[in-house]
């Protein structure tokens, strides 16, 4: 496996990929989660969501960013 990319990137690519799938809902805040404690911000995470609406529509990109929500709230709590 290459590793030319960094940790940060590479979990963004996967919140986006999950965000497309629609469906994997446990391992998007897995990943949601994986790509805050590698360094990206609330707001990078958002913004990758939200690019998807125009590769997934609105329905995925909704439960994507209500998983996040979910993330967010339980890493604040703690």
């Amino acid at each position: 496996m290459l590793l030319t990319i960094d940790d940060i990137t590479r979990e963004l690519c996967t919140v986006a990929a999950l965000t497309v799938q629609g469906f994997s809902l446990p391992e998007l805040k897995v990943h949601i989660k994986g790509s805050s404690n590698t360094g990206s911000n609330k707001s990078e995470i958002l913004e990758i969501i939200t690019q998807m609406i125009a590769y997934c529509r609105f329905p995925a990109a909704t439960y994507a960013l209500l998983a996040a929500q979910d993330v967010f709230d339980e890493v604040e709590s703690n």
